[in-house]
Order: C-alpha cells, then structure tokens, then sequence
C-alpha cells in the first residue's frame, strides 16, 4: 500500500497526480485526481459606526468565516492624520471555519477617533471592513482605583505607592504626608498607567512609616485615598548583654555580648570614655560581639559599657569586670615601733602585721652592718596577711643603735622601715619612792627622755581642729615644778608661715607601780594656715638634770584652692567571712576637709561614722572590722572642702565563703649545699568544705 498524506492542502494542491509502481516483472500506474474544497473569507456581519465616550474602555470584536479560517488584522487611521496604524495586541481565536478578532480599547482619548479597518484573509482571498469610531468628551468624575489602604514592607525596600486614577477633565493629584505635599498636574491629553505612581524612596526605614494622603479633583468632583506604610524594625536589643566578672589578674578575659535590632544597629564598647575595638560574627539571635582582655592588670579593672543606637532607638548594657589581685606589693597593717628602750640583758619582741601577694619576705638588720636578724615566728592568718614576730635576746649596750627592717616580695620596691633601739640608762640610781607621793613632791634626780611614736606626721582634716594640728611627744623623766621643767619649740619651714607657739603644755602622769621616771607628754599646738607647706617641728624638754630634744616631720598640708581629691585612690577588696579589711586611701585638698564614707543601699546612700565595726582613719581610710555578707555592697567615697563636693571613689566589699585546707603534707627536700638559704617546704591543698 502507498499513503500520501497532505498536512495543510490549499488552491496549489489541487491537480492530477500519477502513481507508478515497478518490480523486475514490470510495471504499472494510476492516474489520481486531486480536488482542495476551500472557502473565501467572509464577515459575519458588518462593522458599524459608533460614537463612544472616552476614557471608558471599549472592545472591538468581529468575527469572519472562511476554509481554512482566515487571519484578521485591526488597523486605524485617525481622524486627524493620513497615517494608518496597525494594532499588535489584537487577540484572533480560531475554530472550524472561524475566526474572531478581540481588540480592548482601555483608556480611549479623543485622539483615538478614526477610521477602523479589519482585514480577513486566507488562500482562497482576502476581504476587509471598515467602521468609523468617534470617541467624545464627556465629564468623569475622579475614580482612584487600587487604593491598598496599609502596606508592609521590608526594611531597605523600594516604598512605591501605585494606585490608579480616572476621571475627566485629567484629575489633579496632591500626595501629603507628614509635612511633605507634591502635587501633580497631568497632560491634559494623556493619561498614563502610572499616572498616580508616588515614588518614595529606594531605601524605605522607619522615618517613612505614616499615613500616605491621595487626593484627585477635577471641575466634577474628587476621590481619595489613605495608605498606611508601616517598615518593618526593631529596635536595638540585648539578647545577651556583658556579664559581672571577677578574674585573677594575669589571666584573659573575653567580653562578649549579642545584639538585635532592624535595621542592624551601629555599636561601641567603651570603658571610662574610651572607645575599644571587637570582633563581630553573625549568629541565628543577632550580631555576636567580643573583645578579648589579655593578661588582665589592675587598669582592666573597671565597668565596661555596650550601646546599640539605631534610628528606632537606644539600648545599653555594662558589666564590670574585677580584677583579682594576685601581686599586690607589701603593705603594713601593724608597722613596728619607730623607739625601743631595752636594759642590759633584757629580751626585745618586735611584732609587725603585713599584706602581700606573694607572701612577703621580712628581715631586720642592724645599720652599717652585716648581721642579718630573720623572723623567730611566721603566723599566716585565713584573710592572707602575716604576722612576724623578731627576737632580740640578751640585749648589750653595744646592740643600741639603727636597725632597718626591710620587706620585699618582687612586686614592688624593697619597703624599709627604721627602729632606734636604745639603752634605758638612769643617771642616777633610783631611790624608792614613798607610798604616796604627789608628782609637786618629787625629788628632781633623774634626767629626761623624749619617746616619740614617729619621726614624721600628716596634717590631715582629722587631726586638725579648730585650725590647730595637735603634736604630742611623749617621755619619760622626774620634775619637781613645772618652772624646773623648761620646754622650747622651734619650726623650720611652712613657708615661714608658723609662729612658734608659746603655750606649749605637759601633761604630767602618776608613777606606776614603783616605776620611779613618771610618764609625761607634751602638747604642742600648731597652726594651720592653707598655704603654710611642710616643715619640721623641733620640741626640747630639760630639767634640773638633763635635756633632750626631737625633730619629726609634718606632711601633707595642703595648698590653697585645691579641690578634693585622693591618692591613692580605694580598691575593691575582695574577703573572707569574719576577715578585717581596709579601703586604703589617702585624702587630699584644700583645708578644712570633710570626709565622708557612706553605703549604698538600693538607690540611697547611707552614711558611715566611727561605729560598730566601722572605723575611720585620719587620712581617709575605711577599717572594717568582722565582714559578712551583711556588710558586702558599693561603698563610696565623698571629700568636701571650700572648693566644692566630690564624689571621689566608689569601691566594692566582696564576701567570699571560705574554704578549709588539708592536713600538711611532709616536709620537701632540703638542699645539702644550702643554696636554697636552708628553706625546705610543705604543702597542704585548699579543700571546699561549703559543698
């Protein structure tokens, strides 16, 4: 069998067709006759002229028959021009025999009045038909269409408000928000699809949300339009903000904190005003933040402050960081006596109490020689201080002299303090006195000793009163009458600004026991003038017998006009229960100088006197006796004198549980050559006993 199949026959198809066949045996034919059955095109009804109103959408739909069905094409010439234009956007729907032509029309202007021409073809011909459309004007009241009365949008993104408007004569438009008015006058012969269009920004953030305002008036009437825009944000957030901490001073310490916030907020981390650098990473809860500390000082100590600001708004977090002290240069809480008076033969204990980390080193020696003198005892209390206790047996004459006591631990300068170790010589031998016996009665036949405490005092606000610095010395020796007991003062110094005084007075005492050299002191008054300086102060005292003079040293008086403030300043200290502990500082500034050390408690600050376990000292130290956790909290410091009121220093009692210790282990290895200068050690572990 042989098929001939023809997909798309027409007029050009038509004809005879002959079909042969041939093998080895022979040949033969047909002879077919092929005949097209086809169909000119023809409209279905004709195209009338009509006259419409413009500005109202409008459809052309014309429908031809035909075999096949034939291809129509829309074109018009306007009424006011020779040329002819063809539409693009006509939609031709085919069936059997069928065609139909769809063209809209939307927004139709006067301009668009002409002659309309539909042309309908296929291989069997081509026919056309044609109709004349005039649109007219007609009054429209504004319409605005697709007005979305609240929009979202992400931050960053595009903020375009597109709603459509439609009336005649062309609307006026005017856009308002906020303080912000544009208007817009459109061509009075066009009227576009984005007519309406408000374009805000490229960049929508949280100063564009509002309400949006559209109104559209002509001479007919007008409409309006209110879209709320709201841009998605978020303020700044902590989600995890810096942390409290206590670090042992030499270790590394990582601050670090999360933050939240749209759009991405701008962050500085600062520690007393200055600005510090970190690294970011960015996580499933926000913008991770860190800045390493490394080998931490006492200067890393402090409060560190974190600040998100964005333009939705402000977060802040701080922590502060303590730092641990674990070098702390030697200090004296008990410092040893500045005079000792021995006997021949007697024994002499000199007892000191000291601070440090590490443990300090401690030895006396006697000046301009060798002879090095260890501690006899070492007593290690649980709130990290020592106490040493240094023998002098079987004192000599010849042991009389300047001994300096030297402490050390690597941390800071060797500190040297200097005992004057003499020999208690009576010049006469003492009689036994009576059984009673007032000190007008007693026999001049001793000679005179002074004993002053210290070589060097400070004029401070608490040793000062009534513009006076009281000196005492106190001494030893007989008197009989206070004419026979002649006292002289002399200064040098103080900018020649102090007189010397001539009231100086002695306090005479009762003999103890059979003690035949009665105690006295000596009051020297001294005035105070702001701008008087240092200077020495020398006191000599005789009697009928014999005569002795001192000359100590008073610091520390300050300048005029200096406002309060302190050096050093307080530290945070960090104790064990039923620990005594001291926020060390000295107080400065012009006189008279009130210092005043209080406790906050929530948002009030509560004064503290010389009570209780509270003491006071005169240079502005804090001595508390006996902490607990009732006594731990922020205690401040505040100076006040004639140029003003300062809070100068707030510092922190922290009150840690104490742990035990194991038993002591053995004693280690000792160093046959000594090279170790004969110490040996032990050991014993800190054990929590709490848990």
């Amino acid at each position: 069998d042989g098929i001939v199949v023809f997909t798309t026959p027409d007029q050009a198809t038509k004809g005879v067709y002959i079909v042969r066949a041939e093998n080895s045996a022979g040949s033969a034919q047909a002879v077919l006759v092929v005949d097209v059955i086809g169909r000119q095109p023809e409209f279905v009804k004709n195209f009338p002229d009509l006259i419409l109103p413009h500005l109202t959408p409008h459809h052309i739909k014309v429908s031809a028959i035909g075999l096949p069905a034939p291809d129509m094409v829309l074109s018009y010439k306007p009424t006011d021009s020779d040329r002819k234009i063809t539409f693009t956007s006509s939609e031709v729907v085919k069936t059997d025999g069928l065609a139909t032509l769809i063209q809209e029309i939307k927004h139709p202007q006067i301009s668009d009045s002409g002659v309309y021409t539909i042309t309908a073809s296929n291989s069997y011909g081509k026919v056309t038909i044609s109709g004349e459309i005039t649109f007219t004007a007609v009054n429209i009241k504004p319409t605005i269409r697709n007005c979305i009365p609240y929009v979202s949008l992400p931050y960053g993104s595009i903020l375009q408000l597109t709603p459509r408007v439609y009336g005649y004569p062309l609307p006026t438009l005017t856009w308002s928000y906020r303080d912000s008015v544009t208007t817009v006058t459109p061509d009075d012969n066009t009227m576009t699809a984005d007519y309406a269009t408000l374009s805000v920004t490229n960049k929508a953030t949280a100063r564009h949300n509002g309400f949006y305002f559209l109104r559209a008036s002509n001479d007919v009437g007008e409409d309006t339009c209110q879209t709320i825009v709201m841009i998605e944000s978020e303020a700044p957030v902590f989600v995890y903000g810096l942390q409290d901490a206590v670090v042992d001073e030499g270790t590394d310490h990582v601050l670090s904190f999360v933050v939240r916030g749209i759009p991405t907020p701008v962050v500085t981390l600062s520690k007393d005003g200055a600005n510090l650098t970190y690294l970011t990473e960015k996580t499933e809860n926000g913008v991770k933040y860190t800045h390493e500390l490394l080998e931490l000082s006492k200067e890393d100590g402090g409060v560190y402050i974190a600040t998100a600001t964005s333009e939705t708004g402000t977060a802040v977090s701080q922590g502060e960081v303590k730092v641990r002290l674990t070098r702390v240069p030697p200090y004296f809480l008990v410092p040893p006596p500045f005079r000792l008076q021995f006997g021949e033969g007697d024994t002499q204990l000199i007892y000191v109490k000291l601070g440090g980390i590490p443990t300090p080193n401690i030895y006396l020696t006697k000046d301009g020689t060798d002879r090095i003198i260890p501690p006899k005892y070492v007593i290690f209390n649980e709130d990290k201080t020592l106490e040493y206790r240094i023998e002098l047996p079987d004192l000599e004459a010849s042991d009389a002299g300047k001994y300096i006591m030297s402490v050390t631990n690597g941390v800071d300068d060797t500190i040297r303090k200097t005992i004057h170790l003499e020999l208690d010589v009576p010049t006469t031998a003492p009689p036994t006195p009576p059984a009673t016996m007032e000190p007008g009665d007693l026999t001049v036949i001793y000679g005179i000793k002074l004993q002053p405490e210290r070589d060097e005092f400070y004029i401070s606000p608490l040793t000062t009163k009534d513009g006076f610095f009281t000196l005492e010395i106190p001494g030893v020796g007989n008197y009989s009458t206070e004419a026979e007991y002649r006292v002289t003062v002399t200064t040098d110094g103080f900018n020649g600004q102090v007189v010397v005084p001539s009231d100086a007075v002695i306090t005479k005492s009762r003999p103890s026991g059979t003690s035949p050299r009665p105690k006295f002191t000596i009051t020297v008054p001294i005035p105070v003038s702001r701008d008087m300086g240092s200077g020495y102060v020398t006191v000599s005292a005789a009697n009928p017998r014999a005569s002795d003079s001192v000359t100590v040293r008073l610091n520390d008086v300050q300048e005029a006009n200096v406002a309060p403030y302190v050096d050093p300043k307080p530290e945070t200290v960090i104790a064990y229960p039923g620990d005594t502990v001291a926020f060390v500082t000295r107080a400065l500034g012009s006189l008279p100088l009130e210092i005043l050390w209080s406790r906050r408690v929530g948002t009030d600050t509560v004064p503290i006197g010389n009570t209780g376990d509270y003491r006071l000292l005169s240079n502005g130290t804090l001595v508390i006796e006996s902490v607990d956790q009732l006594k731990e909290g922020k205690y401040v410091l505040t100076l006040k004198n004639d140029e003003g009121k300062v809070e100068v220093a707030e510092v922190e009692l922290i009150v840690v549980e104490s742990a035990g210790y194991s038993d002591w282990g053995v004693w280690g290895p000792c160093s046959a050559t000594c090279e170790e200068k004969r110490k040996k050690y032990r050991l014993r572990l800190c054990v929590d006993t709490t848990a």
